[in-house]
């Protein structure tokens, strides 16, 4: 596998592209036949909308969110910085695509302060869980900070990898992991709780690399 690195400037338009062509896709079927939790049992999630976030439940993650919801989850969002207040008696907090609210061409600005990473860190340190999510530059760079806490470097360019490319669709960044090239690991939510809901692959696009601190 190689990582490549894209000049600022494709970057950039493949991010106004994926504004203009990015859909949800609300026609797949979102149903719960038998949901799992329910107003006293669910965990109570907020997603972050405060940072300048690419994504939310209003658009991109509506889908996502309506699974959520159909599965009896409570689901709030939350528009301002992350404060011990705020994180009070949140489960799981999920970060989409966060960005510096002065982001330019080529900076390496962070979507949180000093102060934000030090109360999310204690939150986690605590029992909360973090969904975090971040793809190619510039979103892998306004996350770095963060993810440095948690032990993760972000290598924030564009992933390539020709062995795992899907013959179908032919494009190096398009990667698919599967269970027939030995891509996918066992983990409960791949499968899930019967055969018929089991995950059995995976295709990502123009994602970045992840390194973590084995210490």
């Amino acid at each position: 596998m190689k990582i490549k690195r894209l000049p600022q400037t494709i970057v950039l338009l493949a991010i106004l592209v994926s504004c203009i062509y990015q859909r949800p896709d609300m026609k797949t079927d979102m149903s719960v036949g038998i949901p799992k939790f329910n107003s006293d049992t669910s965990p109570v999630v907020l997603f972050d909308a405060g940072h300048e976030n690419f994504h939310d439940i209003q658009s991109t993650y509506m889908p996502f969110a309506t699974l959520l919801k159909n599965d009896g989850i409570i689901l709030s969002t939350h528009a301002g910085a992350f404060t011990e207040e705020a994180l009070k008696n949140i489960d799981l907090l999920i970060i989409a695509n966060a960005m510096a609210a002065d982001q330019q061409e080529g900076s390496m600005a962070s979507a949180f302060s000093e102060n934000e990473i030090i109360k999310l860190i204690e939150w986690i340190k605590q029992g909360g869980s973090l969904l975090f999510i971040a793809d190619h530059d510039p979103f892998g760079s306004a996350a770095a900070g963060l993810a440095k806490a948690l032990g993760v470097g972000m290598e924030s360019v564009w992933t390539v990898d020709t062995l795992r490319v899907n013959p179908e669709i032919g494009r190096n960044t398009w990667l698919e992991y599967s269970s027939e090239n030995k891509g996918l690991g066992e983990h409960p939510i791949l499968q899930a709780d019967s055969a018929e809901a089991a995950i059995h692959r995976v295709i990502t696009f123009t994602g970045q690399s992840l390194s973590f601190d084995s210490t």
